[in-house]
């Protein structure tokens, strides 16, 4: 997005905070992003993308890992499974954004939703909210999931992924309270906050990517995961107060990272 700290905007700087060198292949600029602001302007990266995908092939250039995020088009599975089938990949993690509070959203197709099913064999972690899970697995949608369904749900995303795949759903919204939930093994975990009120936008976005890296440091999947949510939390904590029309402009990196620096450098210090 051109306005605000979403999708790749807010990935970008969470990726360096890491140390982890970029790649960047943005599927399309828009103005804003798809919700609060109308109808946004787009630029469509499809046939720079296509050249970019042949000339890092042409220069040799070897990829170890991938973040997907968000992307429009069911045509650009062509270029992204190219990426994900690179035999180096160390790891893939697929953010399947394309749904919330059990509504798909704007311009997203049910072809889409057959597209993400098929990108997700190839990864390595997913990390859906609860809508997002449920499409994937072809659920119905759960709003009150028990803990024996939202185990089975994981086992169904576990089913979709590569071997030794795993995923955490996020977004769970039970008895006034909002959790993640993932697989250790096959004992079902979860980490469970105080809700707050109202929507924040690019919040997924900013998990994905702490996950992201914080798997490549090497931190242990449930440690990743407890870390990655806890400060994603206290960021948006800070924003309860802002108005939506404020919120609507993403995650507040300002808060986020000198956090995530701090973290990582306690662990450098050990």
């Amino acid at each position: 997005c051109a306005a605000g700290q979403l999708s790749l905007s807010a990935a970008w700087p969470l990726m360096a905070a890491f140390k982890i060198p970029p790649a960047l292949l943005p599927t399309s600029l828009l103005s804003t992003q798809t919700e609060k602001f109308g109808v946004p302007a787009r630029l469509n990266t499809w046939d720079w993308a296509f050249k970019t995908n042949a000339h890092w092939q042409t220069a040799a250039i070897k990829f170890a890992g991938a973040l997907i995020g968000y992307f429009e088009q069911e045509k650009w599975q062509t270029i992204l499974l190219k990426q994900l089938q690179q035999p180096d990949m160390k790891l893939r993690v697929l953010d399947p954004v394309m749904a919330d509070e059990g509504k798909l959203y704007p311009a997203i197709t049910p072809q889409h939703v057959a597209t993400l099913r098929n990108l997700a064999g190839y990864a390595d972690v997913l990390t859906p909210n609860l809508t997002e899970a449920c499409l994937l697995t072809q659920t119905n949608y759960l709003k009150n999931p028990t803990d024996r369904q939202l185990t089975e749900l994981l086992a169904k995303l576990k089913q979709l992924q590569s071997p030794n795949g795993k995923a955490v759903i996020t977004g769970i919204v039970r008895h006034g309270r909002i959790s993640c939930c993932w697989l250790e093994e096959t004992k079902l975990m979860s980490l469970e906050s105080q809700r707050l009120l109202g929507h924040f936008y690019g919040s997924g976005d900013a998990f994905a990517a702490l996950l992201t890296g914080f798997l490549w440091q090497g931190y242990g999947w449930s440690k990743a995961v407890q870390i990655s949510a806890k400060l994603l939390y206290a960021t948006l904590q800070q924003q309860q107060n802002e108005p939506d029309t404020q919120r609507r402009f993403g995650i507040k990196l300002d808060f986020l990272l000198p956090q995530l620096l701090k973290t990582l450098t306690k662990k450098t210090a050990k």
